[in-house]
């Protein structure tokens, strides 16, 4: 009674597991094997084989060890082996493929986190220069107006330029050494413009402090580097957004001309007294001839 209670329990089981089969590689493999060994215990030379007859069992276990030595194929193990050989040349290489693009994966992770980590100190190193331009600015607004009534003073009377920021150029090598390549261009290009308008800068300083010198520095080589920093103030304002993540888009030129206006007019360089430079700076953004 208990056994024909649990056979349909039984059956409805057997019957959801076939239903739920599936052809997986080890169940393939596993019905070969299966198959081949039924092939091997019914057939043998074309003739029907019977396992329990001794002389049929004694030929079919014979024929067997051949198969599992490869007697059949002695003339042939030359070939073999190297097919072998082949074989685990191309498993033993896409193992290895395998472990160089996880090794490269890797790398492209740390790289992406590293430079993460340096586009969230960007805006810290970003605002830095930019105040910095505006020292400089403001310290060639001051030479300006000294040599324009003709004053030539001296050394200690002079305003100083502020050196060069090393650790904004330090930062700014950092980016270029771990930011993708588009991002690479703008800063290394602001990098540039940096270095020549400090060099600038520092000739200019030292000519004003010498009399004979102040007398020959015109009111273009002043426009000139005010220029300048002009671009460089408004470099460092377009980068911001993308500094601070606000966009992904990376500023271009015509960004940057966008600003210029604004730092003119934050270094202090306003339109009645500096109506000539504002022209110059106004054809500029237009991109009507050169400043």
């Amino acid at each position: 009674m208990m056994n024909a209670m649990k056979l349909p329990d039984t059956l409805r089981s057997f019957l959801a597991k076939r239903r739920s089969f599936k052809w997986t590689a080890v169940n393939i493999g596993i019905a070969i094997v299966v198959v081949w060994g039924a092939l091997l215990l019914g057939f043998h030379e074309g003739r029907m084989c019977y396992p329990w007859l001794e002389t049929c069992r004694e030929q079919f276990f014979s024929e067997i060890g051949d198969a599992v030595w490869l007697r059949y194929w002695r003339d042939w193990q030359t070939l073999i082996a190297g097919l072998i050989a082949i074989i685990a040349a191309f498993i033993g290489g896409f193992y290895i493929n395998k472990q160089i693009q996880q090794t490269a994966n890797l790398e492209r992770d740390r790289n992406a986190r590293e430079y993460e980590a340096v586009r969230a100190m960007m805006p810290i190193y970003f605002d830095k220069l930019i105040d910095h331009i505006i020292t400089c600015g403001k310290t060639l607004k001051s030479l300006y107006l000294m040599n324009l009534v003709g004053a030539t003073p001296r050394q200690t009377e002079a305003p100083q330029f502020p050196p060069l920021p090393m650790d904004v150029a330090t930062f700014l090598q950092s980016v270029v050494l771990r930011a993708p390549a588009d991002v690479r261009p703008p800063v290394i290009a602001i990098l540039s413009e940096l270095q020549v308008f400090h060099a600038r800068l520092s000739h200019l300083g030292s000519r004003i402090v010498r009399p004979s010198d102040a007398m020959q520095i015109g009111a273009s080589e002043f426009d000139e580097q005010i220029m300048q920093a002009v671009d460089l103030h408004a470099r460092g304002l377009a980068f911001l957004p993308y500094a601070r993540n606000l966009s992904n888009d990376l500023p271009n030129e015509a960004c940057a001309r966008a600003h210029y206006m604004t730092a003119l007019g934050i270094m202090g360089f306003d339109h009645a007294q500096f109506p000539a430079l504002n022209a110059k700076v106004a054809r500029k953004v237009a991109g009507v001839g050169d400043p």
